[in-house]
């Protein structure tokens, strides 16, 4: 089994080509209703225009900003989309917690109670429970790496 960031990402970079194929629109559309969706959920505070290759670029890429993935995996939900893969659960749930990055441990209760229920609870509680296990390390990590380059500074300072 691959690190959780390596499947969550291979996800990430996905999104919007899943989103492509399950849609059908055209461009200009699908970007419409994603922003339309962002709006709506509160990731954007008003409508944006943005032109569809903008989208296609997305697909091309996989690279798309954090509230255009948000507000795809919303749309994909919605459609009765379900993960089916090991990278698929992992990117779900790293987008689900950035989504709450400010909730409380129980927030995350109500979120998975929020959820379809044509998800696995089970299995949505596991991956996210890793991915909030992943983002503590990061953070971890992160805060550590600082403190030994302040250390470092101030002892060639």
């Amino acid at each position: 089994m691959s690190s959780f960031p390596v499947l969550a990402t291979a996800f990430r970079e996905q999104i919007a080509k899943e989103w492509s194929i399950r849609c059908e629109l055209s461009p200009a559309m699908a970007i419409k209703q994603i922003v339309d969706e962002a709006v709506r959920v509160r990731l954007l505070s008003e409508p944006r225009t943005l032109p569809g290759n903008t989208f296609t670029d997305w697909v091309k890429t996989g690279k798309s900003p954090a509230w255009a993935a948000q507000s795809i995996l919303y749309l994909l939900l919605k459609s009765g989309w379900i993960p089916q893969t090991e990278s698929e659960w992992a990117g779900v749930a790293a987008i689900l917690i950035r989504t709450g990055e400010s909730l409380p441990v129980a927030g995350y209760l109500e979120l998975l109670g929020c959820l379809s229920p044509k998800l696995d609870r089970l299995r949505a509680a596991g991956w996210i429970h890793a991915a909030l296990l992943d983002q503590k390390l990061f953070v971890y990590e992160k805060t550590r790496k600082m403190l030994r380059s302040s250390k470092s500074c101030t002892s060639e300072c």
